[in-house]
C-alpha cells in the first residue's frame, strides 16, 4: 500500500515537473504493418531483370504515344519517361519509392501515368480531341490486362 501511493506520488511530481518545463510525454510511436508483398518487392526489385517480350513492346507503345503527344507539359512529359523507364527495368526504382508504388510496382507506376495524364487531360479542358485521351485509355488497358481497375476519367 505505501509502495503504491509512493508510485502514485512519484508519477504526479513527474507530471507537474514536466507540465512546469513545457514538455509533455512522448507519444507513442506508430507502426504501419507493410503488405508481405511490398517487403518482397524491397529484395527483389533491385535484382530484378528487365521487362521482355510483348509486355516490353507494349509499354515501348505507350512510349512512342507519349513522345509523340505534344500536349504534355516538359514536367508531365519527363514524369512519364520516368515512370516508362522503371516499368521496362524495375532495377532502375530509387528504393526509397518501392513502398510508394505499394504489392504490384507496375500498376502502381500505370496508375501514377494515368494520374499525370489525367490532370493535363483536364487542365487542357477535356478535349475530345486531345492525344492524352488515347493514351489514357491505353493506360487503362495496360492496367485492367496487369489485374487492376482502370480509371474512370478515360471511359
Amino acid at each position: 500500500m505505501v509502495m503504491t501511493q509512493f508510485r502514485r506520488w512519484v508519477g504526479l511530481g513527474a507530471l507537474l515537473m514536466l507540465s512546469a518545463c513545457g514538455s509533455a510525454p512522448a507519444a507513442t510511436p506508430q507502426v504501419m504493418t507493410l503488405d508481405p508483398q511490398v517487403v518482397t518487392n524491397m529484395t527483389a526489385l533491385p535484382q530484378a531483370t528487365p521487362l521482355a517480350g510483348e509486355a516490353a513492346n507494349a509499354i515501348r507503345a505507350l512510349e512512342t504515344m507519349v513522345r509523340e503527344c505534344p500536349a504534355y507539359s516538359a514536367q508531365r512529359r519527363s514524369q512519364m519517361e520516368k515512370h516508362i523507364a522503371w516499368i521496362l527495368n524495375p532495377a532502375d526504382i530509387p528504393s526509397d519509392l518501392i513502398m510508394a508504388f505499394g504489392a504490384q510496382p507496375r500498376t502502381g507506376l500505370l496508375r501514377g501515368m494515368g494520374g499525370y495524364t489525367e490532370i493535363e487531360w483536364r487542365q487542357a479542358g477535356r478535349p475530345a480531341d486531345s492525344c492524352l485521351l488515347p493514351i489514357g485509355r491505353r493506360i487503362n488497358e495496360l492496367l485492367v490486362e496487369a489485374g487492376a481497375p482502370p480509371l474512370t476519367i478515360f471511359n
